[in-house]
């Protein structure tokens, strides 16, 4: 069992998360890249098999390996040069953007994903007071890793009241663990309460931005417009500092591993039958 989220589930560990969340099938796939990582795995020479491994166990145990190996020769180059700054300054991109707000009036809620730290909600809020969405519906249970009371949907929207965001503007869902669940979970809220949203602004940080926006492709309808909007991040996981240390260098690269890993249990899904 992983103590951490810098660690990859074991594959036992894996069909069990799977199982406990909600079954919602994928409905479409997003044409996110890997572009940018495997330009670091040709700069440092290491072995790349992100195309060649199709089974979800094999990949699992490359990855770990694979990272681990591809984060210390990144802090093995102490004095980066320009083009090494480059890469990296691309990898921490692609997996931040964001879009720009054009008609705020239109945005029927802003979903923040549930986090242990205030930034999102921050973020969420700043919007909200701004006129920028009409309600905010936060998602979260609690890590696997991790003990408390409250789940972290109930400390955000706390938070949220506090600052003067009313009470019956938040909608929350509480019981999804993995960032794919959030997604899969709120949509079923969403069903049963008949809010059919069409367009949203979905809050995270910057360097996990894109595969929430790429769970958020993967299952929701095509009625629904995406936007994103990062949340502000500590100093140490922002774009100029993120590789400067192995913990933020992990937590950051993994989001690479974890998109191509969810892609591939996405496609053995498929193989049987359950992807629309």
């Amino acid at each position: 069992m992983r103590q951490s989220s810098t660690q990859f589930p074991s594959f036992v560990e894996l069909q069990s998360i799977l199982s406990q969340g909600s079954q919602r099938p994928v409905l479409k796939t997003d044409n996110f890249n890997l572009e940018a990582i495997e330009k670091l795995y040709s700069l440092f020479e290491l072995e790349n098999n992100f195309h060649k491994i199709s089974k979800v166990s094999e990949f699992l145990q490359w990855s770990e390996n694979s990272k681990l190996k591809l984060i210390e020769k990144i802090q093995s180059s102490l004095n980066y040069s320009g083009d090494i700054i480059k890469d990296l300054n691309n990898a921490y991109d692609y997996l931040s953007e964001e879009d720009t707000i054009l008609n705020p009036s239109s945005v029927d809620t802003i979903f923040v994903f549930g986090s242990s730290s205030l930034f999102r909600i921050q973020k969420a809020i700043e919007l909200f007071k701004q006129g920028i969405g009409k309600t905010i519906t936060i998602s979260g249970h609690k890590p696997f890793y991790k003990d408390s009371e409250l789940c972290e949907a109930e400390v955000l929207d706390n938070y949220a009241i506090g600052k003067g965001v009313p009470k019956e503007s938040i909608m929350l869902e509480k019981l999804s663990v993995t960032l794919s669940d959030n997604v899969k979970r709120t949509l079923d809220l969403w069903d049963s309460i008949n809010f059919s949203p069409t367009t949203i602004i979905i809050v995270c940080s910057p360097f996990t931005m894109r595969r929430a926006y790429t769970e958020w492709i993967k299952f929701s309808s095509d009625k629904i417009k995406i936007m994103r909007q990062n949340s502000q991040i500590s100093d140490s996981y922002n774009r100029e500092n993120w590789y400067k240390s192995s913990q933020c260098l992990n937590i950051i690269l993994n989001e690479y591993y974890k998109l191509n890993g969810e892609n591939l249990i996405d496609i053995s899904m498929a193989n049987l039958g359950y992807i629309d």
